[in-house]
């Protein structure tokens, strides 16, 4: 194992080069050890997998470290990730972890790890990295049991409670699964809501992926999507990323619908039921949110990119929603406050179903900005935080410019704003920006094209960031 795919949230890398499967075993130890370390009780484990190739292997490796620690496990199966965080609030687990590598390419996987209903991430994954690099482990006495048990008939009967508007609905619908986990879980879903105007793409569970990647937070992938509400005259498309945490969404007119703008979307009807509730967002999303979100009485709190940023930000504001712009959707009203990519397409659909307008028509009310596209830039492996820390220097000599550091670094010129952070997941520094006019965008443009002079070439960086 390579030391770097111990990420902020995860394992997660190229399999045989930098994730080793012969290893996985001893992953699996050190994450009981350090969980049995935080929470004594732990004596059952949830575990899924998504449809790559080689995530059999990795989940055989996986539990025999678990039971060899004195852990039992609940194998739930191919599912999307939402499955096995709504294990732990279903079954009799007090952990659970997911063998996926979520959007990433078919050549990557990894595990995902929740203890006590919440993520495991930064300093513990980097304590588990520790224990696995010293071999450390739980000397059990007794093995673990082992059994198998499929959740999706009970997951998609619990879903048909919670959207009754839904049941029996005829509203015209697209849903990409891109080969990606949900696959597994949306024909219970459909069946059970009795949606009888449903057309599903790629839904068989395939980890070539063969069609396109899952990921819905890039516009080539959401091409067949476009083309088939097109065809079929659909209300709406969704579409999902490998691991099902994650939806994206196309207007019955075809317009891909930005994760803040469906953020939005998703606030309205919740702050009309509940006057003064705060949202969270990732500092990626619009100044527009902002705006939308105060008209209708709420307040918006910025987080750090990353689910378990999300997740720790709603429970230290009491928010009832939250979201990114990469289209991870939270919700605690109603439901358990991790991100469910099918869950939040059903809001949508719920939404569009209640109050008999499109979706077109509900982004109307969404302040408009002028927004880039989310532009990645390789670095070296670790270099990226150090790119930011060394524009915050520069940035901090402006005395005109206003400066937040919630997540890298976002500066607000008079023209508008620009984003810089480093991945958390690949070797790579993100960027985005914002402004009223594609004047002020080209403004803020520049602003970052001279701050990053000193590592990319100017030329390089003008095509990069267009």
């Amino acid at each position: 194992m390579q030391d770097h795919i111990f990420r902020m949230y995860d394992i997660r890398g190229i399999v045989g080069e930098e994730l080793c499967i012969a290893q996985v075993y001893d992953c699996a130890r050190a994450f009981a050890l350090h969980s049995l370390q935080l929470y004594p009780k732990l004596t059952t484990v949830a575990v899924g997998m998504d449809g790559r190739v080689h995530s059999p292997e990795i989940k055989d490796e996986f539990v025999r470290g678990l039971k060899d620690s004195g852990l039992s496990v609940i194998f739930i199966g191919v599912c999307p990730t939402p499955l096995v965080s709504f294990s732990e609030y279903w079954l009799p687990v007090q952990a659970a972890c997911m063998i996926t590598a979520s959007h990433n390419p078919k050549e990557y996987n990894g595990i995902k790890f929740f203890l006590n209903k919440r993520p495991l991430f930064n300093e513990d994954l980097q304590k588990v990295k520790a224990l696995f690099k010293q071999q450390a482990y739980v000397s059990a006495t007794t093995k673990g049991s082992y059994q198998e048990y499929s959740l999706i008939p009970e997951y998609a009967e619990f879903i048909k409670r919670l959207f009754p508007h839904l049941v029996g609905s005829d509203i015209r619908v697209v849903f990409d699964c891109g080969n990606g986990a949900v696959g597994a879980v949306l024909p219970a879903v459909c069946k059970a809501l009795e949606l009888s105007q449903v057309s599903i793409l790629y839904g068989d569970v395939d980890g070539t992926y063969p069609n396109h990647e899952a990921d819905p937070s890039v516009a080539q992938n959401m091409k067949d999507l476009q083309n088939e509400v097109f065809k079929t005259g659909a209300a709406v498309g969704i579409a999902f990323d490998g691991d099902g945490d994650r939806m994206g969404a196309v207007t019955g007119s075809g317009k891909l619908v930005s994760g803040d703008r469906l953020l939005g979307i998703f606030s309205a009807p919740i702050l009309t039921a509940l006057p003064n509730a705060t949202v969270v967002c990732d500092a990626k999303c619009s100044s527009g949110l902002q705006e939308y979100v105060e008209q209708l009485g709420g307040r918006l709190v910025f987080s750090p990119s990353g689910h378990a940023f999300l997740r720790k930000a709603m429970e230290r504001e009491e928010a009832v929603v939250a979201g990114e712009l990469s289209c991870h959707f939270f919700f605690k009203d109603r439901y358990f406050g991790y991100d469910d990519g099918l869950y939040a397409a059903l809001r949508i659909l719920e939404i569009l179903v209640l109050s008999g307008k499109s979706l077109d028509g509900h982004l109307e009310a969404f302040p408009n900005r002028v927004s880039s596209p989310e532009f990645r830039i390789a670095c070296m492996q670790g270099r990226g935080p150090m790119i930011v820390a060394k524009v915050i220097e520069k940035v901090k000599m402006f005395s005109d410019v206003h400066i937040s550091t919630v997540d890298g670094v976002r500066v607000s010129l008079q023209e508008g704003w620009g984003l810089l952070r480093s991945s958390n997941t690949q070797p790579v520094i993100c960027l985005c920006f914002e402004s009223d006019s594609e004047k002020g965008l080209e403004v803020v443009r520049s602003f970052f094209i001279e701050l990053l002079q000193e590592w990319y070439p100017i030329d390089f960086l003008d095509t990069a960031l267009r």
